[in-house]
């Protein structure tokens, strides 16, 4: 047999030199050296700062004080007593010519020493251990300086800057003219106050710029000064531009100014003219004096009475029989206000001009009279009766014996009323007095009847008479009273009694024309009656009447009085009795179309009144003063 043999192994590798090894040992000798080096550092860094804990780090000063190894309060006080008075300087603000100085101590200007303190504590203690040795190191080795702020109060400087403004700010003056009064005797005249220009400052700039000034300071205590120049506003009106307006305002006023009528005149004074001159910005800007046309009418009244001239209204009259006739009219004139404004406008323009004027003529214009010559011309032929009324009575001692009722009558007779004039009774019959043959009549006093209670008694048949007649004639009819109870002579509810009492009152009769032609009046008087007419050129007026409504109807009782006064069985009617009772009358006035002119309602309440027969008292009748109905 065979006997094979194992093969023989590779030999080992030879053994490498430990290179690694050396080196892994030389990193970790130099890792434990930095380890125990930095060990040491961190040692050291909480050994110092351990020394300084509470004060500041050697080497650190503020603003140049050396604040190192001292606590807050210490580095406090040391900067305090190092450090230049912050308060020691002043801020100056000039605004124009005004100026005002505000001591840095007002503004309370001081070093924030606690913030400036609280840094420099901090010098040293941030980061890491590492981090603060090397601060520490550097701060020892270099040194470190820390600024200080300077702090104040700025809203002081805004309080002092509004003042300044304040005191520099005006508004700019406008020129104006001011009347004035003469002194010690000297005529008025209007003056000048003169322009003056405005000023503005801006607070806000101000103290802006104050504040700007004290920032730039930093430590210093050097003092400083600003300025803002104000805006100047000029004055829109200037003093040349018033002086001329006033030049001319004095020149047109300065003396009276005649308004001359013929040989009448009337004087604008001078002091007039000047109270109606205004001076002023006119419409186109200027500054011009203007006199006032409506203030210089105002004053033209006197002269305007002086110089009217009423026109003479032509008329129509009766001549023979009833006959009417024209009577010319007279023109008038009166004060051309507006052309004698202008005249006094001119001559006060040209005394402004130089020209010294002292009068103008007045401005008159002729006046038509509204009823014309021609046109009484063309009516007086054409002049009818339009409408007449009678009126009966008694003639006895309540109506003066006829006299109180016929003296108006006459009075009256002929007159003319105008187009548009009023009839007035008392006013149309002038005075009434014994002398012009009025007597004592009949009146109606506290209700009763007095036979010659007062003068011109009985005149109402008078006023009773022409009322009716203006009524018929279609007339206009104003003021109307009915009597205290009815008289049977007169239209029931168109009676007009007339009276004065001696209180003051006055009742009266009136009525209008209200046509275009003079109405004339015909009074005529005859035995026992009044009769008036109303003649015109016939206006194709139709007057109707409705029936009188009577109510209430008040019985009245007849009496007698038994007195002392007569002889026993004697009488005497002193009152007969009257019935009372409400009535009322309606007129309707239509002209010739058929158109209603006027339509009036007459009311009138009448009193009952009781009869009374006066007896004489026989033995057995009752006592004086009793009263007996009779029926």
């Amino acid at each position: 047999m065979t006997i094979a043999s194992a093969p023989t192994p590779p030999p080992l590798p030879a053994a490498r030199p430990r290179r690694r090894s050396a080196k892994r040992f030389a990193l970790i000798a130099f890792l434990v050296t930095i380890v125990v080096g930095a060990a040491a550092t961190v040692g050291s860094a909480v050994g110092y700062a351990a020394i300084y804990d509470g004060r500041v780090m050697p080497g650190v000063s503020i603003a140049g004080v050396d604040v190192g190894g001292l606590d807050p309060t210490a580095a406090a006080a040391r900067l305090a007593a190092s450090l230049p008075d912050p308060t020691a300087g002043t801020l100056t603000m000039v605004a124009g010519d005004q100026r005002l100085v505000v001591p840095y101590a007002d503004l309370q200007r001081r070093y924030d020493t606690a913030t400036a303190v609280d840094a420099a504590m901090a010098v040293g203690r941030a980061g890491g251990p590492l981090d603060r040795s090397g601060d520490q190191l550097r701060t020892l080795m270099h040194g470190v300086d820390l600024p200080v702020a300077v702090v104040y109060d700025p809203t002081v400087i805004d309080r002092q800057a509004a003042q300044l403004a304040a005191s520099v700010q005006r508004a700019e003056i406008e020129a104006s003219a001011v009347f004035k009064a003469g002194a010690d005797g000297a005529a008025a005249s209007w003056k000048v106050r003169p322009a003056a220009a405005g000023a503005d400052v801006s607070d806000v700039a101000l103290s802006a710029a104050g504040r700007a000034a004290v920032d730039a300071l930093g430590t210093t205590t050097v003092s400083t000064q600003i300025s803002v120049a104000p805006v100047i506003t000029e004055p829109t009106i200037t003093t040349d531009e018033v002086q001329a307006a006033v030049t001319r305002a004095n020149a047109m006023s300065s003396t009276d100014l005649a308004l001359v009528d013929g040989t009448t005149t009337y004087t604008i004074p001078a002091g007039t003219l000047q109270s109606r001159l205004t001076l002023g910005p006119s419409a186109d800007g200027s500054y011009s004096a203007t006199l006032d046309t409506a203030a210089i009418t105002a004053a033209l009244p006197p002269l305007l009475a002086a110089v009217a001239k009423a026109p003479v209204e032509a008329s129509l009259a009766f001549a023979a029989g009833n006959t009417v006739v024209a009577v010319p009219g007279q023109p008038g004139r009166a004060l051309d206000i507006g052309a004698t404004v202008a005249a006094v406008v001119a001559a006060l323009s040209a005394r402004a001009a130089g020209t010294l004027t002292d009068s103008v003529d007045v401005a008159t214009a002729v006046v038509d009279p509204t009823f014309t010559t021609a046109q009484a011309e063309e009516a007086a032929p054409r002049v009818v009766m339009v409408s007449h009324w009678i009126t009966h009575f008694i003639p006895g001692v309540s109506n003066f014996f006829g006299h109180n009722i016929s003296v108006p009558t006459t009075a009256l007779d002929a007159q003319v009323l105008g187009p548009g004039d009023w009839f007035d009774f008392w006013k149309a019959i002038g005075v009434v007095s014994k002398a012009t043959g009025y007597g004592p009549g009949g009146a109606i006093i506290n209700g009763h009847s007095r036979p010659t209670g007062a003068l011109a008694g009985g005149i109402c048949s008078c006023s009773t008479t022409i009322f009716n007649a203006a009524l018929r004639a279609g007339l206009q009819m104003g003021a109307r009273r009915n009597h205290y109870y009815y008289i049977d002579r007169y239209p029931v509810g168109l009676d007009a009694t007339v009276f004065k009492s001696s209180g003051g009152s006055t009742q009266t009769m009136r009525f209008r024309n209200d046509t275009a032609y003079p109405v004339l009046i015909r009074g005529i008087n005859g035995p026992g009656t009044v009769r008036f007419e109303i003649w015109t050129v016939p206006t194709g007026r139709t007057v109707t009447f409705t029936d009188p409504i009577i109510k209430d109807r008040t019985t009245a009782h007849d009496t007698i009085e038994y007195t002392d006064r007569l002889a026993p069985g004697a009488t005497r009617r002193i009152e007969y009795p009257t019935n009372g009772f409400r009535a009322w009358v309606t007129r309707t006035v239509t002209d010739a179309s058929g158109a209603v002119v006027h339509t009036d309602t007459f009311y009138s309440n009448y009193s009952a009144v009781d009869g009374v027969t006066l007896v004489g008292r026989s033995p057995g009748d009752p006592p004086s003063g009793t009263v007996v109905v009779v029926r």
